[in-house]
């Protein structure tokens, strides 16, 4: 497990910022402690370097959102394909979909046909933030990782052979995906459901994208154990249905804590 330090945190606070826009200080610093430990993070910072951080980060690079119909995308897209990213947005992130995410599902769509709209939306998301953290950064994206699974397809019955192919002769980085990875302190259900979707839907071993996070700062891994049997149905049926799955459950979640009862919804 790789040690962090304030760049660590502060590359975090980045990310969090880039997925989740209005959020503010004291929402940050919580998740940041459940990602790398209460103990971990309060010897390294306070609630009000994250605040410093976020004035500095704020609406850079733009986070607006896609607006349908409105928005110029650069390149030709369906317009369904982005309505369906939408709609996964806003069930898994709590928000719409980001320009930046749909100028990106623009130019990866034909690559990502075939995949999981779930798993699709994992990969755009990567190139996105990838590019808006080297903006922030001032450094050149670096995307192998991911270019590769563009290449080689491992989520199609040709593609699942060639990577394991080029997995044997080590001649690929593995992929570095964050919506699919977990936090190493009190992950939710809802982190390893959607790692163990996106791993069966990319056809990337489960071991392997772990290996890869383990190896990366900052501190998040991969899933530990691959799902068992009573998740099957979870994991493979259609995308629409499992995203309603979890929305109800999502649902459910909030009226228990609001404390409503069916029949006061």
């Amino acid at each position: 497990m790789a040690k962090i330090n304030r760049g660590d945190l502060r590359r975090e606070v980045s990310q969090i910022i880039l997925d989740h826009s209005t959020w503010g200080r004291g929402r940050i610093y919580d998740e940041l402690c459940n990602r790398f430990g209460e103990d971990e993070v309060r010897n390294l910072i306070r609630e009000r370097s994250v605040g410093n951080w976020i004035r500095e980060i704020r609406n850079k690079p733009d986070d607006s959102l896609w607006k349908p119909w409105i928005t110029d995308i650069k390149s030709e897209v369906r317009p369904s394909f982005l309505f369906t990213l939408q709609t996964i947005v806003s069930v898994i992130m709590d928000r719409g979909l980001l320009e930046r995410e749909a100028q990106w599902a623009a130019r990866l769509e034909i690559d990502l046909h075939a995949l999981d709209p779930i798993a699709q939306y994992f990969v755009i998301s990567e190139y996105s933030n990838r590019q808006a953290i080297g903006e922030l950064e001032g450094k050149e994206i670096e995307t192998g990782d991911l270019d590769t699974l563009l290449v080689l397809k491992p989520w199609t019955d040709d593609g699942k052979e060639r990577y394991a192919q080029a997995l044997d002769m080590d001649a690929l980085v593995p992929p570095r995906i964050r919506m699919m990875m977990v936090p190493h302190e009190n992950p939710s259900g809802a982190d390893v459901f959607f790692s163990w979707r996106g791993c069966i839907q990319l056809g990337v071993p489960f071991q392997l994208m772990q290996e890869s996070a383990r190896n990366f700062p900052p501190v998040v891994s991969g899933i530990n154990e691959p799902p068992t049997d009573k998740e099957d149905h979870l994991l493979n049926d259609h995308w629409f249905d499992v995203l309603m799955e979890y929305w109800r459950s999502v649902r459910e979640s909030e009226k228990k804590s609001e404390g409503v009862t069916d029949e006061q919804a």
